[in-house]
């Protein structure tokens, strides 16, 4: 699928004409970042991606696609700093059998302060072909926000609606709250299970710490430290692996140390 000189043209003027909206930090800078897929075609850009980075936090972006060229085909893969705007151009595909492209980007984000970090939040991504959908372009504008209320989402999708100003043919403003402190206890690796993994993290960061050095962040420390005694032994790794065993066997579980009805 290319364009004709025609929608070649036509394709650079909207892209010119699409703006991206201010923010109003004195030292914020909107950054188009380059893909890292070799065959990338400008002439096919028919959507845009934008991402608001928040003061306190930085971030990885990472798209990818699966098409009849294959699965998870690397698109973008970008480090993102604080209190910038950056843009992602995307070639337009309709889906169809022979012609199509499924695009995720994949996000997740640090703390500045404490070092804190999240599990990858995926957002999937469609832009139809240009050359034949006529006034298509379309637009993903997320604006990511820290927030420190409690809650055990690492992201909370902010539903209000909408009153600036539209960009392109079809435009999705979505706002998220990022929560860097929330941690399901047990959940080290913060892919939302407990699982036999979990334990053997813990288990290596245990042996790290005895040599003198440890890898965890503040989020993996609390997540790791399921008898919260406010150290990563062998004993948190264990625990893990028993709740594992028991959530496997019988789709439910209590933590070893966590006292019963007789015991209280």
């Amino acid at each position: 699928m290319k364009y004709n000189r025609i929608m070649a043209f036509a394709a650079a003027a909207v892209l010119a004409a699409v703006p991206v909206m201010s923010v109003t930090a004195a030292d914020t800078k909107t950054i188009s970042v380059s893909p890292v897929l070799e065959d990338f075609n400008k002439n096919d850009v028919n959507g845009r991606v934008i991402v608001r980075i928040p003061d306190e936090l930085t971030a990885n972006a990472v798209i990818d696609f699966s098409s009849p060229e294959g699965k998870s085909i690397a698109y973008y893969n970008s480090e993102l700093e604080a209190s910038n705007v950056y843009t992602f151009d995307i070639e337009g595909r309709d889906n169809t059998s022979k012609d199509y492209r499924s695009y995720v980007m994949h996000i997740s984000f640090t703390d500045k302060l404490n070092g804190s970090a999240t599990s990858a939040l995926d957002l999937i991504i469609e832009v139809p072909d240009g050359a034949e959908n006529e006034k298509s372009f379309t637009v993903y504008d997320y604006t990511f926000k820290k927030t420190s209320e409690e809650s055990p989402e690492q992201f909370i999708y902010v539903d209000e609606p909408f009153t600036g100003e539209k960009i392109g043919d079809v435009y999705y403003p979505m706002t998220y709250l990022v929560n860097t402190g929330s941690f399901m206890m047990g959940d080290v690796n913060g892919d939302g299970k407990i699982t036999a993994v979990d334990a053997s993290q813990v288990l290596v960061e245990y042996t790290k710490l005895t040599d003198g050095s440890g890898d965890f962040d503040a989020r993996k420390k609390k997540a790791a430290d399921v008898n919260a005694d406010g150290k990563i032994t062998a004993t948190d790794a264990s625990a893990i692996l028993i709740y594992y065993a028991e959530l496997t066997d019988k789709g439910s579980a209590k933590w070893p140390f966590e006292k019963t009805e007789d015991q209280t």
